[in-house]
């Protein structure tokens, strides 16, 4: 499974009154938990988009610190990407709970910290949540989203990520890059090294092949999706449909009520 730190949005109207530390901390609380429940949870791309700037940035990385793994995502990338994947029905039994949120506001600057666990059945993912935002005349805006995942269990196995972790993980890619002829088994272990953009490319260098498969074709499109290409992504799911009228791509892919809606 793909579990990916993706990231959700809502407006909240500003009112133009006094308002003490606290209420203006609750206000900012609410504009970025609000609409991560709505988009996690239900799936809902319009409050998830409604709490961007137009200058945005989401991020994912390994840690805290900036790295040369990142994925940094543009206003039309969030867009195009979260679209897609929204498409779909919410996997089952998922849910996400925040903890230990800290605001703190500087002025129309504000920086939210949290921990959140989303939960999905057969496992869940626990992570951290980095937030920037600004105040606009439409209320508080993220300008900022950086995650990095702390604990990951699924399938009756948990992974802890830390230091250690990441140099087996790098490890683990050296080796099956070098050994590994299709690159199956590479592909999957830089998607778990959180390696993306190398991970894209491997799954090119696959589908590429004469005997690529429609399961080939589905790991690129998500693949694609996690580094902000919609158009490769979309391309990629089509042509598993070609091989595959069953593939598992995104309804989205399928004709679904987004796509329909897009204006």
């Amino acid at each position: 499974m793909r579990c990916t730190l993706l990231l959700a949005a809502a407006t909240f109207l500003f009112v133009a009154q006094p308002a003490s530390a606290g209420d203006e901390a609750d206000t900012i609380k609410k504009a970025v938990l609000v609409p991560q429940k709505a988009a996690w949870e239900k799936h809902d791309f319009k409050a998830y988009l409604a709490q961007w700037t137009d200058d945005c940035r989401v991020i994912s990385g390994r840690t805290e610190r900036e790295d040369k793994h990142d994925v940094v995502l543009d206003r039309k990338q969030i867009e195009a990407t979260r679209r897609i994947r929204m498409s779909d029905v919410p996997r089952k039994g998922t849910k996400l709970v925040f903890e230990s949120v800290e605001v703190k506001v500087d002025g129309d600057q504000a920086e939210l910290r949290a921990r959140a666990t989303l939960s999905f059945d057969g496992g869940y993912l626990l992570y951290a949540d980095l937030y920037r935002l600004r105040k606009t005349p439409a209320g508080w805006k993220a300008t900022l989203n950086r995650s990095w995942p702390l604990k990951l269990e699924f399938g009756g196995q948990a992974r802890e990520f830390n230091a250690e972790t990441w140099r087996a993980l790098d490890a683990a890619v050296d080796e099956l890059v070098r050994t590994d002829p299709r690159g199956d088994k590479a592909a999957e272990a830089l998607f778990a090294a959180n390696r993306f953009a190398e991970e894209l490319a491997m799954r090119k260098r696959i589908t590429a092949r004469a005997d690529a498969a429609a399961s080939d074709w589905v790991g690129r499109g998500f693949a694609a999706l996690t580094v902000g290409d919609s158009e490769d992504a979309v391309a990629a799911f089509r042509q598993a449909l070609k091989l595959d009228a069953q593939a598992a791509v995104p309804q989205f892919v399928r004709g679904g009520k987004e796509e329909r809606e897009r204006p």
